[in-house]
């Protein structure tokens, strides 16, 4: 009976392991080819698309970067409080939103690989991030070019 049981608990154990390292264990962002990499920042329903310096620099910080399971969202969402930057090409398809409530600011990321589609990620240098994409959009502010509407 004894052996039934330590059986039981060593696949619980097992199994309990394995999830707390699927949700805490951090994840790093690989890429693959620098020169294939493109970014688009969106906002208020028009776009811009990074330049080579800039897109060198938003890589730099997202190297840095560690990308964990857990994510807080508020309740209710508005366009018009939201950034969107969209990262792709030689490296992996990355979604990162940034929502500015009344008194706080919501980052999170979007991932669309692995097993899970679409798994919202908490970002270890967050603050870094929306620094850089805060004076992106404060400065280029009369390049962003306008969605197309059809």
């Amino acid at each position: 009976m004894f052996k039934n049981t330590k059986r039981i608990y060593v696949t619980l154990i097992l199994v309990i392991i394995l999830v707390v390292t699927y949700f805490f264990w951090p994840r790093t962002i690989k890429i693959s080819n620098e020169d294939q990499i493109f970014a688009t920042i969106s906002k208020d329903m028009s776009d811009y698309e990074l330049n080579k310096q800039e897109l060198s620099d938003l890589i730099n910080i997202i190297k840095k970067s560690k990308f964990r399971h857990g994510v807080s969202r508020p309740d209710r969402m508005f366009a018009d409080r939201s950034t969107n930057l969209s990262i792709g090409g030689g490296m992996e398809h990355i979604n990162l939103q940034f929502y500015y409530d009344t008194d706080k600011t919501y980052i999170y990321a979007s991932m669309s690989d692995g097993m899970f589609l679409n798994v919202y990620y908490r970002i270890s240098n967050k603050d870094e991030i929306r620094k850089y994409i805060e004076n992106i959009v404060s400065s280029k502010e009369n390049e962003f070019k306008e969605f197309p509407i059809n």
